[in-house]
């Protein structure tokens, strides 16, 4: 008997110190996390549901985003993943039951997507996927009560089944996740108030239900406190369990209850992988929880409330896993319907996902208190539902492709700067353009598309590989049935879009990624009035024709997710009226706000563009008088600042805004005195400002602080032909 109470005693000890040593390394592995400073920049994958898109988002070091463009893949996506090799991702794609493989390709700056394929789920509504720690097995979950599992071949990520796949949960299996040892999963199971766990074989991937499986979440006559429609909800299903997190430590699982309004949370059994109910379990949070994340330093939980558009926030005692509100316990969103949170690689940023206003925050997280500020919500495609955890881009030298033309001589020339400095930058060809001087540059590859007007024709030219130098694109030139006064490409290069007069029209072009060559998409669109320049808008969902009195604007959109943006919006208020004639416009990175400089004031008119259809109203405040003549301005990529030249006073100025209102400081933060030079052109790209400069015939170039938006000169780049116009990119 002694020897029996010695054994138990013995065990006990050995497990108590196996959960302080799992708990220690995985504190010391999430504060080195916390901890690390990264000048590096990240991206991340997104799913849209409404439209079946995948977008690309790259995030800077200090956690902005910008979008990169976007991809179709299966209907009605609701998950990706990323390999954690970085080489692969996965998308689930609920109606059409399938889960689709890509290969990342990462150069260059730039991130793309290759090789789309498909395969066939074989369970009813796929919903999420987890891929296992070690990269080698992929699950997901489906609605109808199974788990998939496949195989992950490590050289090209093609997906087999597991033996015995799929496995059996129980109804409406909406989340799963692995535990950080590997060894157990676990899956939600909505509308059986459940938690189905399972150990994982990690050497076939086999799954086998744990002896106590499945868990109940919580009593099943927890009152309902959901103001979304629950036709198909059995009376009994419970809280009506969403979705599950685990702690970085291992030791604690924290569920969403969706019809509840709370949280469950668990202690988990390292050694058996049980589930026990922590004291005080249920906790209340906002109405219709749906995602929960949990901060990398393991000290706050986050539940997104979908009624409440916002985020609310708990302290986790990292002993108990006992949840305590914050002392400011809800952070609106800025968007509606919150879904999925993730944060940065230095945790002082998180992301979220609002589903119905199309759009993704970025928040600033306090590290000591938790606490969340709203950064900017930039729009995206219709529905974003899931996005991934950011992704270090690694061994991606940076090159900046600098163009400039010269529209005295029509001579367009390409610079490439290999170093984040600029420093090196060498001049790589010039050609000549047709005289009317307006063209524009392919995102993705080194190809420029102009408008002739006395031929009226679209010329195009690209820069072949190997001799670095511009040669005609083969099919190029291709007829305009009407004069062209501008072009423009959208974010993704699918489609080329001209605005013409005699007679006043929208034609559009696909472009063949490989030859350059265009192809006319159906017919062209009559425009109401006689048009002067064309904007797009960064998420690609919106086109804007401006009249050649800079008075009205009309709205176009797409009608399918590869569709091209060839629609009025009349139903919307398209044509809109300006208050007042501009001579410019732009729109911010977030595509957020439509920007015109006024042409007989000192202002900038700022009008908010609708989300979901892209009408345009002017916002309070504006036009903002910035009490310096406008010659050009420019915003940068955070939106947090916009600088404006005064060619009379040879000053370019500093303005903060506020990227979520829009609105414009009257007052400038800084000025550059460029009383000595003769600026002609300026741009900024990411964290750049370029300057043409007619004195030194060169490019002035200025980082930008992102902290309070000073620019300090890097260096100073000749040209070979004086610039009256300027555009870069990056990634060819």
């Amino acid at each position: 008997m002694n020897f029996i109470k010695e054994g138990w005693r013995l065990l006990i000890s050995r497990y108590i110190i196996f959960v302080m040593l799992a708990t220690f390394f995985a504190l010391i592995s999430t504060a080195s996390i916390v901890r690390a400073e990264s000048n590096q920049s990240s991206f991340m994958l997104g799913v849209n549901s409404l439209d079946s898109t995948l977008s690309i988002y790259q995030l800077s070091p200090q956690g902005g985003m910008r979008q990169q463009g976007f991809y179709p893949t299966a209907k009605n996506p609701k998950s990706v993943a990323i390999h954690p090799s970085g080489k692969f991702a996965y998308v689930v794609a609920k109606t059409a039951n399938k889960l689709v493989a890509y290969e990342i390709v990462a150069e260059n700056g730039r991130v793309e997507l290759q090789d789309p394929t498909p395969y066939e789920v074989h369970a009813v509504s796929p919903f999420s996927l987890v891929i296992h720690p070690n990269g080698s097995f992929l699950y997901v979950a489906a609605r109808e009560g199974k788990i998939a599992g496949y195989h992950i071949n490590p050289n090209n990520g093609a997906l087999q089944p597991v033996p015995s796949s799929p496995f059996t949960t129980q109804y409406r299996t909406r989340s799963l996740v692995v535990h950080s040892s590997g060894k157990y999963l676990y899956a939600v199971n909505a509308y059986a108030n459940s938690i189905s766990a399972f150990q994982i074989n990690t050497k076939s991937g086999t799954l086998s239900p744990l002896p106590e499986s499945p868990f109940v979440v919580a009593d099943a006559d927890i009152p309902l406190r959901s103001l979304y429609p629950l036709a198909d909800v059995h009376p009994d299903a419970g809280g009506i369990p969403y979705y599950v997190a685990m702690h970085p430590s291992g030791r604690f699982l924290y569920v969403s209850n969706w019809g509840a309004g709370k949280i469950s949370a668990f202690q988990i059994n390292q050694l058996s992988g049980a589930l026990t109910l922590l004291p005080g379990s249920p906790y209340d949070t906002g109405l219709n929880p749906y995602a929960l994340a949990i901060h990398p330093s393991g000290r706050f939980l986050y539940a997104g409330s979908w009624q409440t558009n916002s985020l609310w926030a708990y302290r986790i005692d990292s002993q108990t896993g006992v949840l305590t509100p914050l002392a400011q316990n809800s952070f609106a969103t800025g968007g509606v319907s919150p879904v999925s949170i993730v944060f940065n690689a230095v945790c002082t940023m998180g992301y979220v996902t609002n589903a119905e206003s199309a759009s993704i925050s970025t928040m600033r997280v306090n590290g000591d208190t938790g606490e969340l500020t709203l950064v900017l919500t930039t729009q995206t495609r219709p529905g974003p539902w899931w996005i991934t955890s950011p992704i270090p881009m690694e061994n991606m030298p940076s090159r900046s492709y600098i163009y400039t033309e010269n529209k005295t001589s029509n001579r367009l020339s390409l610079y490439m700067a290999r170093s984040e400095e600029n420093s090196d930058a060498q001049h790589i060809d010039s050609t000549n353009l047709p005289q009317n001087n307006v063209w524009a540059v392919h995102p993705r590859r080194a190809v420029v598309y102009a408008a002739d007007i006395k031929s009226k024709s679209v010329i195009a030219y690209r820069l072949h590989e190997s001799k670095r130098q511009f040669v005609n694109v083969s099919t190029s030139p291709w007829p305009v049935p009407a004069t062209p006064v501008d072009l423009k490409i959208d974010a993704n290069g699918w489609y080329l879009y001209v605005v013409t007069t005699d007679p006043n029209s929208l034609l559009v072009f696909a472009i063949d990624y490989d030859s350059a060559a265009l192809i006319p998409v159906s017919r062209s669109n009559p425009l109401r009035f006689v048009p002067g320049a064309l904007l797009l808008d960064p998420a690609a969902r919106y086109a804007y024709v401006f009249s050649e009195n800079q008075q009205q604007v009309s709205l176009y959109s797409y009608r399918q997710n590869t569709g091209a943006l060839r629609y009025e919006r009349t139903r919307f208020g398209s044509p809109f009226a300006l208050k007042q004639k501009s001579s410019a416009a732009f729109i911010d990175l977030g595509a957020n706000f439509l920007l015109t400089t006024l042409s007989e004031d000192n202002g900038l008119s700022v009008h908010n563009i609708d989300a979901l259809s892209g009408a345009l109203k002017e916002i309070k405040g504006s036009p903002f008088d910035l009490k310096t003549r406008i010659t050009q301005a420019v915003i940068h990529h955070s939106g947090n600042y916009v600088y404006v030249f005064d060619k009379a006073l040879g000053r370019l100025f500093t303005y903060s805004r506020d990227a979520v209102s829009g609105e414009i400081k009257s007052h400038p933060t800084s000025f550059l005195d460029l009383s000595d030079n003769a600026i002609t052109a300026m741009t900024v790209h990411e964290d750049i400002v370029y300057l043409a400069d007619e004195s030194s015939n060169s490019v002035l170039i200025y980082a930008v602080d992102p902290g309070t938006g000073v620019l300090r000169q890097l260096t100073q780049m000749p040209l070979s032909n004086k610039a009256d116009s300027i555009f870069v990119t990056t990634g060819h």
